[in-house]
């Protein structure tokens, strides 16, 4: 698409001065300006009838069941809205559990058939749909886009601008500061940048000054071109984006215990530990457990490794997964880390076992053992 970030700059410097639109812009620097120095003393407080501060309250993180509009959040990108480009982009949560982190989203950008009577110098029609997936961690948040575009461009002192559609995708990610805290509300400050690449396909516009009409080519061009874009936007919400965020599902925090305490049997069922134990067992101290107690006799040493780690870690393990308030799902996912964790100990015990013979082999050359 033709509208990347250092046309968007140009566009708006000389928009704001063509159609003397420049003082709306200036109240916006300074209405962002007011809410970034008013945030130290709002965020988190909201004054009472009385006029007394008092904590804020919000119904997502105090009642049970969630209103419908705490589901919902409605933002607008500043940046666009200096170039004059009025959009709105609505998000909903994916799921109604407190601990959702997936929210999807839907953008509109409407800006069409600015000029009336003369041709003018510079022409910005936009249509944009996009829809977009996000996953938040916590106020930081990754996520995915595609895009349909319409658009009429033509920039100041050119002899020629654009006019087509295009398709695109790509992938944004940003992050949202709590910004102004209200009795029932909220507003945060969005900062973010997409990156994507857009196939458009355009024919080029002349604009005919003595006959006040454009005119346009007949054969049209085609392109992929990469698509940045930046933003700064507020996001209102019945929750802020500090309180929203940031719940755990207790499920996964039990999923994560389990799996931490296999994780701990595990690391102290381990061929070293094996070593010691056997050599705790005997009355002197060999230096080769393989050599000294099993007479070199690899098979035997395999299969009482292998017995170790069965009674050590796998019965362990999979007792207290049976044991636990798991779902059925859960437990089977666990039992597959087990497995996977038995197959990963005995692929290091061999590593240690062909190091133990070949240490033997060379300390004792005359004697001959089992592999």
């Amino acid at each position: 698409m033709f509208c990347n970030v250092i046309e968007n700059a140009y566009i708006c410097l000389n928009f704001c001065e063509k159609v003397s639109m420049f003082k709306y812009s200036w109240q916006l620097v300074v209405l962002c300006a007011f809410l970034a120095w008013s945030r130290p003393v709002a965020w988190g407080q909201v004054s009472g009838p009385s006029g007394n501060t008092a904590a804020s309250t919000s119904s997502f993180t105090q009642s049970a069941k969630p209103s419908f509009l705490d589901y919902f959040a409605v933002k607008t990108n500043l940046l666009e809205w200096t170039a004059v480009v009025p959009n709105i982009s609505v998000m909903a949560d994916l799921s109604g559990q407190p601990w959702n982190r997936s929210v999807a989203a839907l953008t509109v950008k409407y800006r069409w058939k600015t000029q009336d009577g003369f041709l003018p110098s510079m022409v910005l029609n936009l249509f944009e749909l996009r829809p977009e997936y996000r996953y938040y961690l916590h106020q930081f948040y990754l996520g995915g886009y595609a895009a349909y575009d319409s658009f009429t461009i033509l920039l100041p002192n050119k002899p020629s601008g654009w006019q087509g559609t295009a398709w695109g995708a790509g992938v944004s990610c940003g992050w949202e500061l709590p910004l102004y805290q209200y009795k029932k509300s909220a507003l945060d400050l969005e900062l973010g940048i997409s990156l994507g690449a857009h196939y458009n396909q355009h024919v080029d516009v002349v604009p005919d000054r003595e006959n006040n009409v454009f005119l346009y080519t007949e054969e049209p061009s085609c392109g992929v071109l990469p698509y940045p874009e930046l933003r700064a936007a507020l996001v209102w919400r019945k929750t802020s984006v500090k309180d929203k965020y940031n719940k755990v599902n207790p499920s996964q925090a039990l999923y994560d215990r389990e799996w931490e305490a296999i994780l701990i049997n595990y690391n102290a069922t381990t061929p070293e530990n094996f070593r010691a134990m056997k050599k705790g067992n005997l009355k002197v101290y060999q230096t080769s457990v393989f050599r000294d107690l099993y007479g070199g006799d690899a098979q035997a040493y395999r299969a009482d490794f292998e017995e170790y780690l069965q009674a050590g870690f796998v019965e362990i393990s999979l007792s207290n997964i049976a044991h636990s308030n798991l779902d059925t799902k859960s437990k089977n996912k666990l039992r597959r880390k087990v497995a996977n964790l038995r197959k990963e100990a005995m692929d290091n015990f061999e590593l240690a076992l062909q190091e133990e013979i070949a240490e033997t082999y060379r300390s004792v050359p005359s004697r001959t053992y089992s592999k």
